[in-house]
Protein backbone atom coordinates (compact mmCIF):
# COMPACT_ATOMS: atom_id res chain seq x y z
CA UNK A 1 0.00 0.00 0.00
CA UNK A 2 2.77 2.35 1.03
CA UNK A 3 4.68 1.42 -2.08
CA UNK A 4 1.41 2.27 -4.41
CA UNK A 5 1.47 5.87 -2.26
CA UNK A 6 4.64 6.24 -3.25
CA UNK A 7 4.27 5.61 -7.03
CA UNK A 8 1.31 7.59 -7.11
CA UNK A 9 2.97 10.89 -5.63
CA UNK A 10 5.90 10.37 -8.31
CA UNK A 11 3.53 9.95 -11.69
CA UNK A 12 1.89 13.27 -10.06
CA UNK A 13 5.17 15.14 -9.86
CA UNK A 14 6.46 14.05 -13.25
CA UNK A 15 2.74 15.23 -14.64
CA UNK A 16 3.06 18.37 -12.99
CA UNK A 17 6.29 19.04 -14.11
CA UNK A 18 5.65 18.32 -17.34
CA UNK A 19 2.84 20.83 -17.79
CA UNK A 20 3.35 23.36 -20.47
CA UNK A 21 3.47 26.96 -18.60
CA UNK A 22 1.66 29.42 -20.62
CA UNK A 23 3.25 32.47 -21.15
CA UNK A 24 1.95 35.82 -19.65
CA UNK A 25 0.50 37.97 -21.66
CA UNK A 26 2.25 41.45 -22.81
CA UNK A 27 0.18 43.96 -23.05
CA UNK A 28 1.97 47.08 -25.36
CA UNK A 29 0.62 50.15 -25.20
CA UNK A 30 1.07 52.13 -29.14
CA UNK A 31 3.50 54.90 -29.40
CA UNK A 32 2.40 58.04 -31.53
CA UNK A 33 4.83 59.43 -33.34
CA UNK A 34 6.37 62.38 -32.24
CA UNK A 35 5.84 65.15 -34.60
CA UNK A 36 8.49 67.69 -35.01
CA UNK A 37 6.81 71.21 -34.31
CA UNK A 38 10.20 73.37 -34.67
CA UNK A 39 10.66 76.58 -36.59
CA UNK A 40 13.39 76.22 -39.35
CA UNK A 41 15.91 78.87 -41.39
CA UNK A 42 17.00 76.85 -44.31
CA UNK A 43 20.16 78.15 -46.20
CA UNK A 44 20.28 77.44 -49.82
CA UNK A 45 23.47 78.43 -51.94
CA UNK A 46 23.33 79.52 -55.18
CA UNK A 47 25.83 81.06 -58.05
CA UNK A 48 23.22 83.43 -60.19
CA UNK A 49 20.97 80.59 -61.15
CA UNK A 50 22.95 77.47 -60.74
CA UNK A 51 23.21 75.81 -57.63
CA UNK A 52 26.33 76.03 -56.10
CA UNK A 53 28.70 72.91 -55.99
CA UNK A 54 32.63 73.16 -55.67
CA UNK A 55 35.07 72.82 -58.12
CA UNK A 56 32.67 73.94 -60.62
CA UNK A 57 33.20 76.62 -63.32
CA UNK A 58 30.76 80.08 -62.66
CA UNK A 59 31.30 82.57 -64.94
CA UNK A 60 30.65 86.19 -62.65
CA UNK A 61 27.90 87.77 -64.95
CA UNK A 62 27.90 91.44 -65.15
CA UNK A 63 31.09 92.24 -64.05
CA UNK A 64 33.04 94.63 -66.43
CA UNK A 65 36.11 94.22 -65.31
CA UNK A 66 36.53 91.02 -66.62
CA UNK A 67 35.00 88.01 -67.74
CA UNK A 68 36.28 85.53 -64.89
CA UNK A 69 35.51 82.05 -64.27
CA UNK A 70 36.07 80.67 -61.14
CA UNK A 71 35.80 77.82 -59.34
CA UNK A 72 34.80 78.21 -55.48
CA UNK A 73 36.36 75.17 -52.62
CA UNK A 74 35.29 77.19 -49.64
CA UNK A 75 32.65 79.07 -48.68
CA UNK A 76 31.52 79.86 -44.98
CA UNK A 77 29.98 83.28 -43.06
CA UNK A 78 28.50 83.90 -39.76
CA UNK A 79 24.57 84.01 -39.01
CA UNK A 80 23.63 86.04 -35.99
CA UNK A 81 21.52 88.23 -34.12
CA UNK A 82 18.10 86.90 -35.87
CA UNK A 83 15.40 88.74 -35.11
CA UNK A 84 11.53 88.22 -36.22
CA UNK A 85 8.81 90.77 -36.75
CA UNK A 86 5.53 90.33 -35.89
CA UNK A 87 2.71 91.38 -37.41
CA UNK A 88 2.24 94.87 -35.31
CA UNK A 89 5.75 95.61 -36.58
CA UNK A 90 7.46 94.83 -33.13
CA UNK A 91 10.49 92.31 -33.17
CA UNK A 92 11.34 89.47 -31.61
CA UNK A 93 15.30 89.12 -30.81
CA UNK A 94 16.37 85.35 -30.70
CA UNK A 95 18.55 84.36 -27.65
CA UNK A 96 22.19 83.27 -28.65
CA UNK A 97 21.61 83.04 -32.47
CA UNK A 98 24.89 82.82 -33.20
CA UNK A 99 25.42 80.21 -36.45
CA UNK A 100 28.06 79.28 -38.63
CA UNK A 101 26.98 78.47 -42.10
CA UNK A 102 29.40 76.09 -44.16
CA UNK A 103 29.11 75.37 -47.72
CA UNK A 104 31.14 72.20 -46.93
CA UNK A 105 29.07 70.71 -43.81
CA UNK A 106 25.01 70.70 -45.40
CA UNK A 107 23.41 70.21 -41.57
CA UNK A 108 24.63 73.85 -40.98
CA UNK A 109 22.49 74.91 -43.63
CA UNK A 110 19.45 74.14 -41.90
CA UNK A 111 19.22 76.64 -38.49
CA UNK A 112 16.58 75.14 -36.00
CA UNK A 113 15.04 78.48 -34.06
CA UNK A 114 14.03 79.11 -30.70
CA UNK A 115 11.39 80.93 -31.52
CA UNK A 116 7.72 81.06 -29.87
CA UNK A 117 4.50 80.55 -31.68
CA UNK A 118 2.97 83.68 -33.79
CA UNK A 119 2.90 85.09 -37.36
CA UNK A 120 5.71 86.82 -38.75
CA UNK A 121 6.42 89.32 -41.67
CA UNK A 122 10.28 89.43 -42.23
CA UNK A 123 13.36 88.13 -40.73
CA UNK A 124 16.74 90.17 -39.88
CA UNK A 125 19.89 89.15 -39.06
CA UNK A 126 23.64 89.86 -38.97
CA UNK A 127 26.00 89.39 -41.25
CA UNK A 128 29.13 88.72 -38.87
CA UNK A 129 29.79 88.32 -35.19
CA UNK A 130 28.89 91.25 -33.49
CA UNK A 131 31.85 93.59 -31.57
CA UNK A 132 30.38 92.38 -27.73
CA UNK A 133 31.40 88.86 -28.97
CA UNK A 134 34.67 89.66 -30.49
CA UNK A 135 35.85 91.03 -27.46
CA UNK A 136 34.84 88.64 -25.32
CA UNK A 137 37.39 86.26 -24.90
CA UNK A 138 37.64 82.44 -26.12
CA UNK A 139 34.22 81.05 -26.47
CA UNK A 140 32.93 78.21 -27.49
CA UNK A 141 29.47 76.15 -29.75
CA UNK A 142 29.62 77.83 -33.16
CA UNK A 143 32.48 80.97 -31.93
CA UNK A 144 34.71 78.33 -31.10
CA UNK A 145 38.47 79.62 -32.69
CA UNK A 146 39.22 76.00 -33.64
CA UNK A 147 36.58 76.25 -36.21
CA UNK A 148 39.00 78.56 -38.55
CA UNK A 149 36.83 81.34 -38.48
CA UNK A 150 38.95 83.54 -36.09
CA UNK A 151 41.82 85.72 -36.49
CA UNK A 152 44.94 84.90 -34.73
CA UNK A 153 47.37 87.98 -35.30
CA UNK A 154 44.13 90.30 -35.61
CA UNK A 155 41.68 89.83 -32.26
CA UNK A 156 38.30 89.38 -34.58
CA UNK A 157 36.43 86.79 -36.21
CA UNK A 158 36.54 86.47 -39.64
CA UNK A 159 33.16 87.22 -40.75
CA UNK A 160 33.00 85.56 -44.18
CA UNK A 161 35.42 83.65 -46.11
CA UNK A 162 35.60 82.87 -49.56
CA UNK A 163 38.30 81.11 -51.15
CA UNK A 164 38.83 79.59 -55.09
CA UNK A 165 40.45 79.90 -58.11
CA UNK A 166 40.28 81.62 -61.78
CA UNK A 167 39.73 79.63 -64.39
CA UNK A 168 42.24 81.76 -66.99
CA UNK A 169 42.93 78.92 -69.85
CA UNK A 170 45.33 78.49 -70.95
CA UNK A 171 47.07 81.05 -69.29
CA UNK A 172 47.63 79.14 -65.34
CA UNK A 173 44.86 79.52 -62.90
CA UNK A 174 45.03 81.96 -60.43
CA UNK A 175 43.80 81.37 -56.22
CA UNK A 176 42.16 84.14 -54.21
CA UNK A 177 41.46 84.01 -51.03
CA UNK A 178 38.89 86.58 -49.44
CA UNK A 179 38.80 86.64 -45.65
CA UNK A 180 36.49 89.47 -44.31
CA UNK A 181 37.21 90.63 -40.62
CA UNK A 182 36.91 93.10 -38.28
CA UNK A 183 34.27 94.81 -36.16
CA UNK A 184 34.40 98.28 -35.56
CA UNK A 185 36.21 101.90 -37.17
CA UNK A 186 35.49 103.39 -40.30
CA UNK A 187 36.04 99.66 -42.57
CA UNK A 188 33.80 97.89 -40.22
CA UNK A 189 31.90 95.15 -42.47
CA UNK A 190 29.35 94.11 -40.40
CA UNK A 191 26.41 93.91 -42.12
CA UNK A 192 22.54 93.86 -41.61
CA UNK A 193 20.14 91.80 -43.44
CA UNK A 194 16.17 92.24 -43.85
CA UNK A 195 14.38 89.91 -45.76
CA UNK A 196 10.18 90.39 -46.17
CA UNK A 197 7.97 87.71 -46.32
CA UNK A 198 5.87 87.68 -49.75
CA UNK A 199 2.97 86.93 -46.95
CA UNK A 200 2.32 86.34 -43.36
CA UNK A 201 4.33 83.71 -41.92
CA UNK A 202 1.62 81.66 -39.23
CA UNK A 203 4.13 79.00 -37.12
CA UNK A 204 2.30 77.69 -34.17
CA UNK A 205 3.18 74.02 -32.01
CA UNK A 206 1.23 71.72 -34.29
CA UNK A 207 3.74 71.17 -37.10
CA UNK A 208 6.98 72.63 -38.17
CA UNK A 209 7.59 75.53 -40.08
CA UNK A 210 10.42 76.20 -42.83
CA UNK A 211 11.69 79.62 -44.30
CA UNK A 212 13.64 79.21 -47.00
CA UNK A 213 16.05 82.24 -47.79
CA UNK A 214 18.86 82.00 -50.79
CA UNK A 215 22.07 83.17 -51.08
CA UNK A 216 23.92 83.94 -54.21
CA UNK A 217 27.58 83.33 -53.70
CA UNK A 218 27.93 85.51 -57.25
CA UNK A 219 27.34 88.85 -55.14
CA UNK A 220 30.22 88.77 -53.33
CA UNK A 221 32.13 90.35 -56.61
CA UNK A 222 28.80 92.47 -57.85
CA UNK A 223 26.35 93.40 -55.25
CA UNK A 224 27.04 96.78 -54.92
CA UNK A 225 30.01 97.63 -57.20
CA UNK A 226 31.91 95.02 -59.42
CA UNK A 227 35.68 94.02 -58.31
CA UNK A 228 37.61 91.10 -59.98
CA UNK A 229 39.32 88.72 -57.77
CA UNK A 230 42.43 88.72 -59.90
CA UNK A 231 42.67 92.25 -59.02
CA UNK A 232 41.67 91.84 -55.18
CA UNK A 233 43.99 88.16 -55.16
CA UNK A 234 44.68 87.47 -51.21
CA UNK A 235 42.75 90.23 -48.58
CA UNK A 236 43.28 88.57 -44.89
CA UNK A 237 43.30 91.71 -42.77
CA UNK A 238 40.47 94.54 -41.80
CA UNK A 239 40.44 97.41 -44.03
CA UNK A 240 39.03 99.25 -47.30
CA UNK A 241 39.05 95.66 -49.06
CA UNK A 242 36.91 93.85 -46.43
CA UNK A 243 34.56 96.61 -46.06
CA UNK A 244 33.90 96.91 -50.09
CA UNK A 245 33.27 93.18 -50.38
CA UNK A 246 31.02 93.12 -47.60
CA UNK A 247 28.95 95.93 -49.57
CA UNK A 248 28.83 93.29 -52.00
CA UNK A 249 27.71 90.33 -50.07
CA UNK A 250 24.98 91.90 -48.25
CA UNK A 251 22.97 91.85 -51.49
CA UNK A 252 23.13 87.77 -51.45
CA UNK A 253 20.75 86.68 -49.47
CA UNK A 254 16.55 87.05 -50.99
CA UNK A 255 13.38 85.21 -49.45
CA UNK A 256 12.43 81.83 -51.26
CA UNK A 257 9.44 80.59 -49.50
CA UNK A 258 8.04 79.48 -46.17
CA UNK A 259 6.13 76.12 -45.59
Amino acid sequence: MVKYIWASAIVLCIAVSCKKTEPSATITTPTTPKIDTSLYLTLKHIFGNQPLQFNTNYLIAGNILTQDTIQINIFKYYLTNIALQRTDSSWLSLDESYFLVDHALPQSMKIKLQAPAGTYTSLRFLIGVDSARNVSGVQDGALDPVLGMFWTWVSGYIQAKLEGKVINRPKPDIAFIHHVGGFSGPFNPLQWVRLNFTEPVEYNSKASKNITIAADVGKWFNGSQAISPVQYQVIMDPGPECKMISENYRYMFSFVSAE
